[in-house]
Order: C-alpha cells, then structure tokens, then sequence
C-alpha cells in the first residue's frame, strides 16, 4: 500500500483544490481539515473525500470562494449560515472557530 507523509499529502491536496479553482488560502484550510481527519483517525472525513470533492467542483455544486455569511445567532449553540455551496471545512474555519469560546 502507498504511504505519504502528511506534509505530502497535504501539498497534493492542496495543489488538487487550487488546481480545481480554490485559493491558495481555501486549499490550505481544506488541505489541513482532510490530512488532519485522517491523523485523527478519521478516515471518513479525510483525503479519500477529495474525488468527490473535486468533482463537485467540476460539476458546479461546490463552489470555492463562495461567500460565508453568517445569517442568525438566535441561540448560542444555534447559528444559520449560508455557504453559497463553498466547502464545509471552510465555514467551520470562518464561522465556527472564530466564535469557540466566546459565549
């Protein structure tokens, strides 16, 4: 079975987000939730998601750079986002580690 080290797989995920139209900004976040997931034993939410991912992509049903925009805080453990389609490990990088422990 190939192996990679994670600072290899995250510069080819990396490169594969950015090739399909992300930033370089939006491909590293993406690269470091994937490769991360994978390190955390969560295999699920890891690299092997990056086909489909990149497909979607390709199809026009994700859509990086796509803004972030929070719509409702009504609660402090409920929140309304719209991602216009972007990428979730974005929002949770844009949304929801900007807020941890500020409520």
């Amino acid at each position: 079975m190939p192996s990679a080290t994670p600072n290899a797989l995250a510069t080819f995920v990396d490169a594969a987000f950015q090739a399909a139209g992300a930033s370089a900004a939006e491909a590293s976040t993406i690269a470091r939730h994937m490769v991360g997931a994978n390190l955390a034993g969560h295999d699920s939410h890891g690299v092997q998601l990056l086909p489909g991912y990149v497909a979607n992509v390709k199809r026009g049903d994700t859509v990086p750079g796509a803004p972030i925009e929070i719509l409702d805080e009504t609660w402090s453990a409920l929140t309304k986002v719209a991602t216009e389609h972007n990428l979730t490990q974005l929002l949770q990088q844009n949304t929801i580690a900007p807020n941890a422990g500020t409520r």
